[in-house]
């Protein structure tokens, strides 16, 4: 996972939780990434990317992108974006390139006036532990350990030979379901991932405990 930083002429417009489309010189077809920092003025664009074995657009950002080079971006797109009129808490569930938009919104919730009383569960899946990434970023925000908390899980135990992981086992969606139990229904659900994450979590929700469907959100993109 690496963090990419590109500078535009004009303002950074963008709601949290939204990506935008990537045209990298000599990469055909634009690639979809979310942004991972906030919208701003100065035309700051973050991007948390996390490689991709054979993938051209990846290999391009790691190994030939340098700093001055130009790309493009068109966008923002998406409908997984952070909700300010809702009065639920928040509940954050990431695997794998799905961190950068959650990051984003899990960002504006913590410093958002309306949302300073409301908690923030952070959910990321990995395979392994070297896998589990994102709370780094979650300790820089304000009611860290607080009301904002950080749910790790790896599914595959094999990819832990020292057994050095002391967390849960198993499936992200199963933590989620797990840890919050009766209150399923009491929260606004952010979600990004592999497709088979995205998929078993929203059986989870909306068809095992029947939560609302207008209050998950999501794009299939990952």
């Amino acid at each position: 996972l690496r963090e990419f930083h590109f500078k535009s002429d004009g303002k950074a417009a963008f709601i949290p939780g939204q990506y935008a489309l990537m045209t990298l010189p000599g990469v055909e077809g634009p690639r979809a990434y979310s942004m991972s920092n906030q919208p701003n003025d100065e035309g700051d664009w973050c991007f948390l990317i996390k490689r991709v074995p054979g993938g051209v657009g990846t290999d391009y950002l790691f190994d030939d992108l340098k700093k001055g080079d130009k790309i493009t971006l068109d966008g923002p797109y998406g409908l997984a974006y952070f909700r300010e009129d809702t009065d639920r808490d928040i509940v954050c569930v990431a695997g794998g390139s799905g961190l950068a938009p959650l990051i984003s919104i899990a960002t504006a919730a913590a410093y958002h006036p309306a949302f300073q009383n409301r908690r923030i569960r952070f959910f990321f899946g990995g395979r392994g532990p070297a896998d589990i990434c994102g709370d780094d970023y979650l300790r820089l925000l304000p009611g860290f350990g607080d009301r904002i908390t950080f749910h790790s899980t790896i599914s595959v135990p094999e990819m832990d030979p020292n057994g050095m992981w002391v967390g849960p086992v198993g499936f992200i969606h199963e933590s989620v379901e797990n840890l919050l139990g009766d209150d399923l229904k009491n929260y606004e659900y952010y979600i990004a991932g592999p497709p088979p994450m995205l998929q078993a979590t929203l059986q989870m929700l909306a068809m095992k405990h029947k939560v609302n469907v207008e209050g998950i959100h999501f794009d299939r993109f990952f």
